[in-house]
């Protein structure tokens, strides 16, 4: 008797906080008083209003009011990010109220549900680690089938995040298996990091089922997204290149490879028609023609001047280590960045990247038998301070606040240096304007990956 008590108590309850919920009511009207249309949602587990605004309103000297049965409502003047149509890819404001988090989004067109398929694709072929026990999905939708549970803090490969439904997803690899985690359960690792670049390990990961090796078939171009309004080219490979398939995702009906580029140790899309499957007999000889002869072949050289050991191919990567004029290196390839040529070479056990001006080459065949680590911080490895705007339209805000003045409008792909960071906001530098982001709408960039 206690326990039916106790459930009908329980339902009493949630029925309560489902009409509070259901009393909350947002008004937006525009600077000349002008009501938008209010359309209520769920996004990311959250509740979410899409204000859609009279033709002809500004994005500025928006008045925003929430008010509900349980206590006085609240006014806020505010300026907005235009969402554009698709709220997986538009900005939004957050405002809290009764210890409740809303999130607002603004538009001139009407509000219309997320598409049922995966958007805003993109690549990040890093190691990350999980913040709590989680379910791994089949795939990215709340209703996909769970293949297993994994505990918190194990780490795992993260090949691409995507959104459905209104809800980000992380596409790992685990105990050889790819499988979906929500986003929000999953950080990207910063720590010291061993980066294994040795060429030979590739060809231990044949035996995985969605791994694969092949050549660039054309001339192909590598993305950092797609899916989105801007697709960044972080690089072009040439006609008969050497590529690891990671994984594959079909969007819009048309298939993209998630590929590593072993010369320049960057992960990103490519078009699957662009690309030739190889055997494995094939793939080894395509190795052993990246091995042998040519510049690429490995070498003996030195430093004609002091130098940083760089951890990517970019002046302004992180530094594993500073070397002294004449110090003896083993230089394994070459590669064309758009800064350059530089030299992927191993000092002292530690593999990086130095600049063609700082090397000599002296020829000889060293042993290249042994597996290439370098120690670096992940983060300093593979990014600058430079970032990229990842949602249509971002308010550059002149405090971390949503009710703060706005500085500047910063469309998707505008680039922006990161400054500080202070709970969920950088403070940038960005349209000759230092301002605040909320640090979700900004996606790092990728050192010597700048768009062509």
């Amino acid at each position: 008797m206690i326990s039916v008590r106790k459930c009908l108590a329980f339902t009493i309850l949630l029925m309560m906080m489902s009409v509070s919920a259901m009393a909350l009511e947002v008004t937006v009207l525009d600077e000349d008083g002008r009501e938008a249309v209010m359309t209520g949602f769920e996004h990311d587990g959250l509740p979410a209003w899409w204000a859609e605004l009279p033709e002809g309103s500004a994005f500025d000297g928006l008045s925003v009011r929430l008010s509900d049965d349980s206590g006085e409502p609240a006014s806020f003047t505010v300026s907005l990010p235009d969402a554009g149509a698709d709220y997986d890819s538009g900005a939004y404001a957050v405002f809290s109220f009764h210890e409740q988090e809303i999130r607002l989004f603004a538009s001139h067109l009407a509000y219309a549900p997320a598409a049922d398929g995966v958007r805003s694709v993109r690549a990040v072929g890093q190691w990350a680690r999980l913040l709590t026990n989680a379910q791994l999905l089949a795939r990215p939708d709340a209703q996909a089938d769970v293949l297993g549970t994994i505990d918190s803090s194990t780490r795992f490969f993260l090949l691409y995040t995507c959104r459905n439904r209104g809800t980000e997803y992380a596409c790992v690899r685990v105990a050889g298996q790819t499988c979906f985690l929500k986003s929000e359960d999953v950080r990207v690792l910063s720590e010291a990091t061993s980066l294994n670049l040795d060429a030979r390990l590739l060809s231990e990961r044949r035996s995985a089922d969605d791994v694969r090796f092949a050549r660039a078939a054309y001339q192909a171009n590598i993305r950092s997204a797609i899916g989105t309004s801007k697709d960044a080219i972080i690089g072009t490979v040439p006609i008969d290149s050497l590529l690891l398939v990671l994984t594959s995702v079909t969007l819009d009906r048309v298939v993209y490879d998630l590929v590593y580029v072993p010369e320049t140790a960057a992960v990103g899309f490519a078009h699957d028609t662009q690309l030739a499957a190889l055997t494995d007999a094939e793939a080894a000889a395509l190795l052993a023609d990246r091995e042998s002869g040519g510049t690429d072949a490995p070498r003996a050289g030195a430093t004609n001047r002091a130098v940083p050991l760089l951890a990517y191919p970019a002046s302004d990567a992180g530094i594993i280590q500073s070397l002294a004029s004449g110090t003896g290196v083993t230089v394994y390839a070459a590669v064309d960045s758009p800064e350059g040529r530089f030299w992927l070479a191993e000092a002292g056990e530690q593999l990086g990247y130095l600049p063609d001006s700082a090397l000599t080459l002296t020829g000889g065949t060293p042993d290249t038998q042994k597996s290439l680590t370098v120690q670096a911080s992940l983060e300093d490895a593979l990014y600058s301070q430079r970032m990229t705007v990842a949602v249509r339209e971002a308010l550059l805000y002149q405090q971390p606040s949503y009710t703060a003045a706005c500085a500047a409008r910063l469309s998707d792909g505008a680039v922006v240096t990161v400054l500080a960071g202070e709970a969920g906001w950088l403070q940038v530098s960005a349209a000759d304007q230092i301002g605040w982001l909320p640090a979700e709408y900004v996606s790092p960039v990728r050192l010597g990956a700048m768009e062509e």
